[in-house]
């Protein structure tokens, strides 16, 4: 064994010494010791409990539990499942770097506005604003060809009006 390991073993401990070795398994698998933070922080941007979250990605809650306290590391085929199920950059992901999540679409974002829309009127069905928002849908959905090209240059007319004043 060389000096430079007989030092360290020499200086540390056992939990030190699991530590290190937690870190070096890390480290080969492409990760850091910060992935475990990173899933809380994921799961708390998206606002789900250890339980919601773990059952989108079809694991268990004492699951991510152990990978948000650095007890366990998530395999490979975890971490897809986050990226895929929560749209998260896989790389900010491994390392820290970049964005969180990845950039929607058009469409991708247009999914998760009606998702979020859907949701909000499925829980407050009797309120007020939620049935003029509910009527208001239906109506532009309702829309012909022609009155849609009307609502497009009149939004565009009161998008100017509001820039000039």
């Amino acid at each position: 064994m060389s000096t430079f390991f007989e030092n360290i073993l020499s200086q540390t401990n056992k939990l030190n010494i699991d530590r290190l070795i937690f870190a070096c398994i890390i480290n080969v698998k492409g990760g850091d010791i910060n992935m475990n933070e990173r899933i809380k922080e994921i799961r708390k941007a998206l606002n789900l409990s250890q339980e919601e979250f773990s059952e989108k990605i079809g694991t268990k809650r004492s699951t991510i539990a152990n990978y948000e306290a650095g007890r366990n590391i998530p395999a490979n085929s975890v971490i897809l499942s986050i990226c895929r199920e929560f749209n998260v950059n896989e790389h900010w992901l491994r390392t820290g770097e970049g964005e969180m999540f990845e950039p929607l679409t058009r469409n991708d974002e247009l999914a998760v506005l009606i998702g979020k829309f859907y949701s909000e009127i499925a829980e407050n069905e009797n309120d007020e604003d939620t049935n003029f928002k509910r009527s208001l849908i239906k109506l532009l959905l309702e829309l012909e060809p022609e009155a849609w090209l009307s609502l497009k240059k009149y939004a565009e007319k009161l998008i100017e009006e509001m820039k000039n004043g």
